[in-house]
């Protein structure tokens, strides 16, 4: 939460850097608490962000009123602006987002509730997959897989 890699993090709690992300795979409560964490540092790293954005503004409207600096770096600064805008304009995908979103924690517990679950699935079965070249043909023709049903001139025939 940090900031710091897993490997750094997990070195002062004397675990080695697979627990961690064992824990956060498979321990909701963890991964809760570390998102928790990571969400309390973000917002504090967005705040303090937020203090400087006058700062910024001041310095692109000195930039683009000034006569003085160049016009190639008046054109870049206008041209950065015009960026930083449409960059913050939220597409429709954000909006619908935007709108289906009770609460981040939430959403993100539910997140770790669908990995886990997906995780219990059972795997694919084997007659969905091609088999191996020298393997027994599926079709039960008791021949290798590439002398029936992979060979494309005996599957024509």
């Amino acid at each position: 939460a940090t900031g710091l890699s897993i490997t750094a993090a997990a070195q002062p709690g004397g675990v080695h850097r697979s627990t961690v992300h064992r824990w956060t795979r498979d321990h909701p409560t963890f991964a809760c608490a570390l998102l928790s964490a990571r969400q309390h540092r973000a917002e504090k790293l967005l705040d303090k962000l937020a203090d400087l954005h006058q700062l910024a503004l001041d310095t692109f409207r000195q930039i683009l009123s000034d006569q003085k600096i160049p016009a190639s770096v008046r054109l870049k600064a206008a041209m950065e602006i015009v960026k930083l805008v449409q960059s913050q304009r939220p597409t429709q995908l954000a909006q619908i987002k935007s709108q289906l979103r009770v609460d981040g924690f939430f959403n993100d517990l539910a997140l770790v509730e669908v990995a886990n679950a997906a995780a219990e699935l059972p795997a694919p079965s084997k007659s969905t997959r091609t088999p191996v070249r020298n393997a027994p043909c599926p079709c039960g023709s008791r021949l290798k897989y590439k002398r029936c049903c992979g060979n494309p001139v005996a599957r024509a025939a």
